[in-house]
């Protein structure tokens, strides 16, 4: 997984991550911490595991998707500061934001195409790829919605799967 520590120490991403923590201070709503992400990678790879390998035909070996959930997951939200910003939304904002860490932390062409895939549509029901749904899935079920302090004001709660409790 030396690619996905590339990741976590490149600059860029490092400047993406600090600038939604900043931005988010006093947020009572979701944050977008590196633990949300390893929480997204750590859900995405076990679904993937359950019922990804046989609904997918990616062609790729398990320790490559693997190390593109992980990548996925950590570079899916850095666009947030764009939209918190400028009103973008986020996936997309990711998805650009995204292209440049993968080059430089050495992604092949066939990875970076499932990683941005997922990054693109993880809350948006528009992708044909079962990795993204899988992604799409472990992104809501990541969420601790059943014990937070603001449900009642939550304009997603209704379509979160954890309101009622733990999944995953």
């Amino acid at each position: 997984m030396e690619q996905i520590q590339r990741i976590v120490e490149h600059k860029k991403f490092q400047y993406y991550l600090n600038k939604i923590s900043q931005l988010e201070q006093g947020r009572p709503y979701c944050l977008h911490p590196i633990e949300h992400s390893l929480d997204v990678a750590r859900i995405a790879y076990i679904l993937w595991l359950e019922e990804g390998i046989k609904n997918c035909q990616v062609s790729l070996p398990n320790f490559h998707i693997k190390k593109c959930i992980y990548a996925a997951a950590l570079l899916h939200d850095i666009g947030r500061f764009r939209q918190y910003l400028y009103g973008e939304r986020h996936p997309e904002a990711s998805y650009l934001l995204a292209q440049s860490i993968l080059d430089d932390t050495g992604f092949e062409t066939p990875e970076q195409e499932i990683i941005l895939d997922a990054i693109r549509f993880h809350n948006r029901n528009e992708s044909e790829h079962a990795m993204t749904r899988i992604f799409q899935k472990a992104d809501r079920y990541s969420r601790t919605c059943w014990k937070c302090r603001e449900q009642s004001s939550c304009y997603k709660l209704s379509e979160m799967d954890t309101r009622h409790g733990i999944i995953y």
